[in-house]
């Protein structure tokens, strides 16, 4: 009877106050709890892989491997004539260029931050995925809230 009405009480709070929770399983983590600093419009779990909160909310000082899926920047323009008339290898090195071009101007807003982490040891591990619009880190489990705050960043998996 008293785990119910433990249950009861902790339900109609849920009602009442603007907690975010992300269920998984049996359990649900409060992610006020994780992380009370957010006050953002957009909070940083709302980037956030449900899996890598999970993993989060056991508090493992061990590097995580993420993917950091980055929000895109103006798209490359394509002449679509202009590409037809070029040789195939010089082609694909302009459209390579392009896609390249357009990955670091994604990158930008983030660039500081991810060059700070790596200089005091937040970031272990970095490669560019330009072609998916992202970068794969591998980091220490504080950063990652930190690059979930980014408006850079679209995703966090």
């Amino acid at each position: 009877m008293k785990v119910l009405s433990i249950l009861l009480l902790g339900s109609l709070l849920a009602m009442w106050l603007p907690l975010p929770q992300i269920a998984h399983g049996a359990s649900d983590v409060t992610l006020h709890a994780l992380a009370p600093w957010f006050t953002e419009e957009t909070p940083p779990w709302a980037v956030m892989e449900p899996a890598l909160l999970r993993t989060l909310a056991t508090a493992s000082a061990a590097p995580l491997r993420i993917i950091v899926r980055l929000k895109p920047a103006a798209a490359p323009v394509w002449d679509a004539d202009q590409l037809a008339a070029l040789p195939a290898t010089a082609r694909r090195a302009q459209v390579v260029t392009a896609l390249q071009a357009h990955h670091d101007r994604a990158l930008d807003p983030l660039a500081p931050v991810l060059d700070s982490a790596q200089r005091v040891g937040d970031i272990l591990a970095r490669q560019d995925l330009w072609i998916i619009h992202s970068v794969a880190l591998t980091v220490k489990p504080a950063f990652v809230w930190e690059l979930a705050r980014s408006p850079a960043v679209a995703a966090v998996t």
